[in-house]
C-alpha cells in the first residue's frame, strides 16, 4: 500500500498578482510493460574493461515482476503577473520554481552502464551478466530496475502578449516558454551523476536535458487567417558527464574516459503553421491547415555514435497539409 498526499494555497495580495505554492507526496506504481513486458533481443556494442575488448552483446531487455512504486517529494513555488490596464494590458508572466526527489525510481540502467558498474565492484549488477568460462559476455540482461533516486530542480517561465491592430479586428501574438534545469541527478550504487547540461545521448547509456530549453512563437490573427512562426532553441551542450573531452579539465587521450570532442553543437529551429477557417458557426468548424516544421531545414548535430533525437530534429523539412472540422 502507498500514501499520497497533497497541500497548497494560492495568495492574491493585488488583481495583478498571485502567489502560488504546493507540496505534495507523490507515487507512480509500475505499469503492465514495466512489470511484465518479454524480453526483446538487442545486440549493443559496448567496452567490456574486464577484459579490455569491445564486443557486441546480445541484449535481453524486459520487465521485472518485483518492480515497487516509485515515490517522490515534490515542492514548487510560483508568480504569476498579469496587468488588466494600461499598456500592459495582454501581457501576462509566471515563474515557477520546483524541486523534485523520487525515490526508488524506475528505469533502465543501459548494457554499458551496467558492465562498467559490474567492473566498478557493485557485485548486484554482475548478477545481469552471463560469461563463458573464457570470462567473455555471452549475453547481458537490462530490465526496469528501482533505481535509488532521481533529484530535479529547476524554473519553468512563461511569457505573453497580445496586441490588437486595426482597432481590434487583427492580433499579433507573442509567447516565449523557457526552463531552466539547474540540476538532474541520479543516485545509485556508483554515486551520484548530475547530466544537467548533458544534450548527447551515449549508446547504451542515460539521457539528460540541457540546462535551458526556450521556445519562442508570433502568431497573426485576421479573421478567418491565422499565421505561426515558432523559434526552438537548444543551447551547446555536453555530449556524456561521464567523458571528458578537450574541453573539460582533466582530459588525456592516454585515458579510457577520454574523447577527441565531449560538446554537442546548438541548435535553432524554425516551424511554420498557417490555418485558415472555411466555415465557423453554430458551433461547426471546418478548416485547413498547412505546417512546415524544421523550415530552413537545419541539420542535426554531429554527435557520434548518435544523436538525440529527444532534443534535436533528425528528419529534416517536412511538411503536413490536413483539414479539420467539428459537427
Amino acid at each position: 500500500s502507498v500514501t499520497t498526499w497533497k497541500v497548497g494555497g494560492v495568495y492574491e495580495p493585488a488583481e495583478m498578482l498571485r502567489l502560488r505554492i504546493t507540496r505534495s507526496r507523490d507515487i507512480r506504481a509500475p505499469n503492465i510493460s514495466e512489470l511484465y513486458s518479454s524480453d526483446q533481443l538487442t545486440y549493443t556494442a559496448i567496452v567490456d574493461k574486464q577484459t579490455n575488448t569491445q564486443v557486441n552483446v546480445p541484449t535481453l531487455s524486459g520487465g521485472n515482476p518485483d518492480l515497487t512504486p516509485e515515490h517522490a517529494n515534490t515542492f514548487t513555488a510560483g508568480v504569476i503577473l498579469a496587468p488588466t490596464d494600461g499598456f500592459a494590458r495582454g501581457f501576462r508572466f509566471s515563474a515557477d520554481y520546483y524541486k523534485i526527489k523520487i525515490e526508488e525510481a524506475i528505469s533502465r540502467l543501459g548494457t554499458q552502464t551496467i558492465a562498467d558498474r559490474c567492473y566498478g565492484g557493485a557485485a548486484e549488477f554482475c548478477d545481469l551478466i552471463t560469461r563463458n568460462s573464457a570470462g567473455a559476455i555471452t549475453s547481458i540482461r537490462n530490465p526496469f530496475l528501482n533505481l535509488n533516486a532521481i533529484e530535479t530542480e529547476g524554473v519553468d517561465f512563461e511569457a505573453s502578449y497580445a496586441v490588437p491592430l486595426r482597432g481590434g479586428a487583427d492580433q499579433l501574438g507573442f509567447r516565449l516558454l523557457a526552463t531552466y534545469v539547474a540540476h538532474l541527478t541520479t543516485t545509485d550504487s556508483r554515486g551520484a551523476i548530475d547530466r544537467a547540461g548533458m544534450t548527447g545521448l551515449p549508446q547504451s547509456g542515460e539521457s539528460g536535458v540541457p540546462h535551458w530549453q526556450l521556445n519562442g512563437s508570433v502568431t497573426w490573427d485576421r479573421g478567418p487567417f491565422s499565421a505561426t512562426v515558432e523559434g526552438r532553441y537548444i543551447p551547446e551542450g555536453i555530449y556524456d558527464v561521464t567523458l571528458v573531452g578537450p574541453q573539460d579539465a582533466g582530459y588525456d587521450p592516454a585515458l579510457a574516459n577520454s574523447i577527441n570532442d565531449n560538446r554537442v553543437p546548438s541548435r535553432f529551429y524554425t516551424n511554420l503553421n498557417l490555418q485558415y477557417d472555411l466555415w465557423n458557426h453554430g458551433g461547426e468548424k471546418g478548416q485547413i491547415f498547412l505546417t512546415v516544421n524544421n523550415l530552413f531545414d537545419v541539420d542535426a548535430p554531429n554527435a557520434p555514435p548518435r544523436t538525440n533525437a529527444y532534443l534535436v530534429d533528425v528528419l529534416g523539412r517536412a511538411f503536413r497539409v490536413g483539414f479539420r472540422f467539428t459537427h
